[in-house]
């Protein structure tokens, strides 16, 4: 049977109010597709290759959404407690600003 994209796809929608964080961080499913759109204030991203999540320190859990969850710290690491942060490449940073979107 041949697969679509729809067939893939669970849009959901999440709203977020000023100064939240989406922690830990976290990796959708491979058949993901997601786009954050900034209304207001600014959004601090950081992304991580797939080829990384070894050096990401993966939990056993996930979230509701099967989302792999991951406990490094990315945005203020400690490479004492993460040492494996070191061994990843450099996440993509960036900040969005309002009207921007990323996907």
């Amino acid at each position: 049977r041949e697969m679509s994209w729809t067939s893939m796809v669970h849009p959901k929608l999440f709203l977020a109010v000023a100064k939240t964080r989406a922690y830990p961080l976290h990796r959708h499913g491979d058949h993901a597709a997601a786009m954050l759109v900034l209304l207001e204030g600014q959004k601090r991203v950081v992304h991580f290759p797939n080829s990384d999540a070894p050096h990401l320190y993966r939990t056993s859990g996930t979230t509701e959404f099967k989302d792999e969850l991951y406990l490094a710290e990315p945005i203020y690491p400690n490479l004492t407690r993460q040492p494996g942060l070191a061994k990843s490449k450099e996440g993509v940073c960036g900040v969005l600003e309002p009207g921007e979107m990323m996907f």
